[in-house]
């Protein structure tokens, strides 16, 4: 019995000694080659696994507030500091990214379902969309309304995946209005995202004054808060690229339009692809 607990402590010993990711050998806490913990069964112990979990939630917690805060307050901050190699104390721009773009996307759907084939059939005066759909329904022996939710589901996956290509948009203009910096591609990449994020936050910011105007709100009102975005967005930008560059007011400022123009024409674009590519997708291969 004596010899196999000391055969169990042994085998415990070579996995604690043993990286249990890339195998290789440790001589501290945590592996040189890839930054594993030592293993240890005892981390799974309630007290343990309790510190470790609530340590992880409050870090990722106070990475967020804090990437969030400086993009609001300091434009270029977050976006200098990570190109700088200062990552840690930032939420990565793609992760962030695409957690704001879910977070806006939900909370805008609750008061202005834009892209939605339900609002555009029930905004058809003329009635010809609805038919069309009921044509096309009959054919598949389905009824219109469970083609629309098809319809919908294909769009909505269509436009999530659209964000990345405007994410990408957006670097190929920065990258081409500032080639002469020799940045890499990926630091491009870096400021757009870090942009793209604070104007899906900003959206967010917006949601409240929506619903306090009576939402869907559309006419006159749905214009004023669209130039004030605009008002808010393009500056920011301007901010951002004079800090990170240092160019001249007015070369930044012309620089600013083109880009932010370029980017919100390619949204328009892709939102128009993807109702596209989710019509085709329903009714051609469904």
């Amino acid at each position: 019995m004596g010899d196999i607990i000391q055969e169990s402590d042994a085998v415990q010993h070579e996995q604690a000694s043993t990286c249990a990711t890339c195998g290789g050998t440790l001589t501290q806490e945590f592996c040189p080659a890839c930054g594993e913990q030592k293993f240890d069964r005892h981390s799974f112990s309630l007290r343990h696994f309790a510190h470790h979990s609530l340590h992880e939630l409050f870090h990722l917690d106070s990475k967020i507030l804090r990437t969030i805060r400086y993009l609001f307050s300091k434009p270029a901050f977050v976006t200098a500091e990570y190109l700088a190699g200062r990552k840690s104390r930032y939420v990565n721009p793609l992760r962030l990214y695409v957690l704001c773009f879910a977070l806006a996307t939900l909370l805008t759907s609750t008061y202005h379902p834009a892209l939605d084939f339900g609002r555009v059939v029930d905004q058809d005066k003329t009635g010809s969309f609805k038919k069309m759909l009921e044509k096309f329904a009959g054919r598949k022996g389905i009824s219109s309304e469970v083609l629309v939710e098809h319809l919908n589901e294909r769009l909505h996956f269509y436009y999530e995946g659209s964000k990345i290509l405007n994410a990408l948009a957006m670097t190929c203009l920065l990258a081409v209005f500032y080639r002469r910096q020799k940045w890499y591609f990926g630091e491009h990449a870096v400021t757009a995202l870090y942009f793209l994020s604070f104007t899906s936050l900003l959206t967010m910011v917006k949601w409240p004054l929506w619903l306090a105007l009576g939402a869907p709100v559309q006419g006159p009102k749905a214009y004023t808060l669209s130039v004030i975005f605009l008002m808010v967005a393009l500056p920011y930008l301007w901010i951002m690229l004079r800090q990170l560059h240092g160019e001249s007011k007015k070369k930044t400022a012309v620089k600013s339009v083109f880009i932010y123009g370029g980017t919100q024409v390619t949204i328009v674009l892709t939102t128009v692809i993807s109702v596209v590519l989710a019509m085709l997708h329903t009714l051609l291969l469904h």
